[in-house]
C-alpha cells in the first residue's frame, strides 16, 4: 500500500493555525506536504503567489509531530541547505525536497534528505531524475500513464505522481487510486481518511 501525502497539508484550510495538519495526521497521513516560499526573508507556506499564504513555516512545526515532511520548493531563490538546517532546528522529521530545479536538488548536502524531481514532459522524467540524483520522480498528473509509471520504476526511482486540486474530488480520488495500482510509492490527496479507507479496501 502506498504512503499517503497530505496534499498542501491536508483538507482545504481556513485561518492560519495549521490545525488541518493535525487532522491529517490523525487521519493517517504518512507525509505532510508544505509549499515553501521566501517572502521578505521569511519562509512562508504558500502554493501560488496569487493565493493567500497559509502562514509562516515555523508555525507549521507545532502541528507536524515529527511526521515526515515533503517540502515543495516554490521559490528558486531559496538556499536549500539553509532551509534544511532551519527545519531541523525545529523538528527531527524526515525531509523530502521536491523541485523542478535540478541545480537546487543537486546542491542538497544532507545525505538523509530525499530528493523528488518534478517533471512536466513525460519523456524527460527518467533523465531528469538521474541528473538531479533523485530517488523520487514526480510526473505531472496530466501526462502520467501506466507505461510512464513502469518506466520510472524500472529505472529504479520511486514513482510519486503529483496531486492536483483542479479536478473534481471524485476524479482526484480515482486518479490517485489508479496510481496506487500502478505501483506508486506515495500518493497525494486532500482527503486522507477517505483515501486510507479506499486503499485498505483494495489491499484487502
Amino acid at each position: 500500500m502506498p504512503l499517503i501525502t497530505a496534499h498542501r497539508g491536508g483538507k482545504f484550510w481556513e485561518g492560519d493555525d495549521f490545525s488541518y495538519i493535525s487532522e491529517s495526521i490523525r487521519d493517517g497521513a504518512d507525509i505532510i506536504e508544505l509549499d515553501v516560499r521566501l517572502c521578505d526573508g521569511k519562509y512562508i507556506v504558500q502554493h501560488a503567489p496569487y493565493e493567500k499564504a497559509q502562514g509562516f513555516l515555523e508555525d507549521a512545526f507545532a502541528r507536524t509531530e515529527n511526521t515526515a515532511l515533503y517540502l515543495d520548493i516554490k521559490s528558486r531563490d531559496i538556499k536549500i541547505n539553509e532551509l534544511i538546517a532551519y527545519v531541523h532546528s525545529f523538528c527531527s522529521s524526515h525531509i523530502i525536497v521536491g523541485s523542478y530545479h535540478l541545480d537546487l536538488l543537486r546542491s542538497i548536502q544532507d545525505l538523509a534528505v530525499e530528493r523528488n524531481c518534478h517533471c512536466v514532459l513525460p519523456w524527460t522524467a527518467v533523465p531528469r531524475g538521474r541528473s538531479a540524483h533523485a530517488g523520487w520522480v514526480n510526473p505531472l498528473c496530466y501526462f502520467t500513464t501506466k507505461s510512464l509509471a513502469q518506466e520510472i520504476r524500472d529505472a529504479g526511482f520511486k514513482f510519486v505522481p503529483s496531486g492536483n486540486q483542479i479536478f473534481k474530488k471524485h476524479e482526484i480520488m480515482e486518479n490517485q487510486l489508479r496510481y496506487a495500482r500502478w505501483g506508486a510509492y506515495a500518493i497525494s490527496t486532500h482527503h486522507v481518511k477517505e483515501m486510507k479507507e479506499l486503499l485498505q479496501q483494495i489491499n484487502d
